[in-house]
């Protein structure tokens, strides 16, 4: 089991959060969530607004290793988050943990 943890700041409340298109979620849904590829995804914000912690628990590394190397629609929403986040001020901190494996 792989747990991807990333944490969003952004400088001020005002500031919008990067939103992923309804059809990279319905697609990530379909094939990594109903297939057992995925086993769960969390979302927090902190009280003052500012941070975003994303959780997702992927069920083995190598799922999560072809996800972010070999799947094109993550590499566009890569492409797509990394400049709505450039224009925005808005820095990323992930970190990765694999758990019996």
């Amino acid at each position: 089991m792989l747990i991807l943890t990333a944490t969003f700041t952004r400088p001020n409340i005002m500031t919008p959060w990067y939103q992923q298109s309804d059809a990279f979620a319905q697609y990530f849904e379909t094939t990594y969530r109903e297939t057992g590829k995925v086993l769960d995804q969390a979302q927090t914000i902190s009280e003052d607004g500012l941070t975003l912690t994303r959780t997702v628990t992927w069920a083995t590394r190598a799922d999560f290793l072809n996800f972010v190397k070999n799947d094109q629609a993550y590499k566009d929403l890569m492409t797509e988050r990394e400049a709505h986040f450039s224009e925005n001020g808005i820095i990323a901190l992930v970190e990765h943990r694999v758990v019996n494996e």
